[in-house]
């Protein structure tokens, strides 16, 4: 039997270009690949809360950070302290004020204190005068109640003379006419005397009866006039304190803002590596500005782009298989959400993104493992862009989604 050797290499050549066709073709026919794929993560933007000039030790580009270190300085030496001096100015108005009304209220309550002495001396005096009156009248009640006594006798015994005849009824007449005087008499004294005792009560009150004098004297009218100018003095005074305290908080709260704009150190909020920086040392910024941005690599994800057909095909929890173009290593990383093709992301605070998503594209975030992004030097694989497959066979067997925060 004779080989035909050409036949037989012609024949596996041929099979070879079927197999090596059949490798080409069958698995994009069978499984869905993407090539417009790139690494990612998010950002966290620090900016500066005070105005001022960045300080020498700004943290550089590439700089893998812990959270809470020190990332950036920023001195501001202008400053301006004209509402803490004004605030200052006026609590020392005031509190000269307070001082003035101070000698003012020491000074009235010393003419109080003399008012008061020469009020009580009148009194007492007065009230000696009047005692001394209301014992004279006393006496001369007791004299003219005697004498009206005597005239009653008189009466009496020229009645007794005038019924035996001794003496005329005119002589009657007369005794009668005195003892009248003399009750009449009688009760003028104890009118005197019971308008004494009143003027007694009175001046034991404060108030003063008597021909050319007011119910008040003049040093009591004075105290009241001294009362009046201490109230008002009182609540003048109270109302300056009341405003020294609100300045004194004010000047702690305008204080403990200087002291915070003078000078601010930034933390880094998270652990990750410096992926921008906007500032150099001298450079001047104001509130609000941009000094660095700083990228989160504990939550790597896989940003990636296809055909808006490919979505009922791929589901939340799918395993793709994800190799970075350059490496021949593949990962397998779980699909997380599908998103529409029309869907407004925001992509602000995401530090990659894949160049030309054309319209009608649909967008898969896939979850990667934790170690692609161990290498702080190369900013943890961010940017790089990828291949992926994902398995045919899964669009009917969705897998459970791992909980992933971004």
């Amino acid at each position: 039997m004779t080989i035909n050797f050409g036949r037989m290499a012609r024949g596996l050549a041929g099979g070879g270009m079927l197999s090596l066709g059949a490798w080409l073709v069958v698995p994009p026919l069978l499984n869905t690949i993407s090539i417009d794929a790139v690494v990612n993560a998010r950002i966290v933007v620090l900016r500066s809360p005070i105005e001022g000039k960045v300080e020498q030790g700004v943290a550089p580009v590439g700089a893998e950070v812990m959270a809470g270190q020190k990332m950036v300085t920023i001195l501001n030496d202008r400053q301006d302290a004209s509402f803490s001096g004004e605030l200052k100015t006026e609590r020392e108005s005031l509190t000269r004020r307070i001082s003035a009304l101070d000698e003012q209220s020491a000074a009235l309550n010393a003419m109080l204190a003399d008012l008061d002495a020469r009020a009580s001396a009148y009194r007492n005096s007065t009230r000696i005068r009047a005692s001394g009156r209301l014992n004279e009248a006393e006496a001369g009640l007791k004299g003219v109640q005697a004498q009206a006594e005597e005239a009653a006798s008189r009466v009496r015994r020229h009645r007794m003379l005038a019924e035996k005849g001794f003496i005329a009824t005119a002589r009657v007449e007369e005794s009668e006419a005195a003892h009248r005087l003399a009750a009449a008499e009688v009760d003028r004294h104890k009118s005197e005397v019971a308008r004494m005792r009143d003027e007694l009560r009175s001046i034991d009150g404060n108030v003063f009866l008597g021909d050319g004098q007011n119910d008040v004297p003049y040093s009591r009218q004075r105290m009241d006039e001294v009362r009046l100018r201490l109230q008002e003095i009182a609540a003048r005074r109270d109302e300056y304190a009341t405003r020294v305290e609100a300045i004194d908080r004010q000047i702690t709260v305008e204080t403990d803002r200087l002291r915070y704009q003078a000078s601010f150190t930034q933390p880094s909020p998270i652990s990750g590596v410096v992926w921008r920086s906007f500032v150099t040392p001298g450079t001047d910024v104001v509130i609000g500005t941009e000094l660095m941005e700083v990228l989160d690599c504990s939550n790597l994800f896989l940003d990636v782009s296809l055909a808006e057909r490919h979505f009922d095909s791929i589901r939340p929890g799918n395993v793709a298989e994800v190799r970075l173009i350059g490496s021949d290593d593949v990962v397998e990383g779980v699909v997380k959400s599908v998103r529409g093709a029309a869907s407004v992301t925001d992509d602000r605070h995401l530090a990659a993104r894949l160049p030309g998503r054309k319209d009608r594209e649909l967008q898969v975030i896939i979850t990667l493992p934790k170690t692609v992004g161990t290498n702080a030097a190369n900013f943890c694989q961010v940017g790089r862009s990828a291949k992926v497959v994902f398995q045919s066979r899964q669009a009917d067997k969705p897998q459970e989604v791992a909980h992933v925060t971004h």
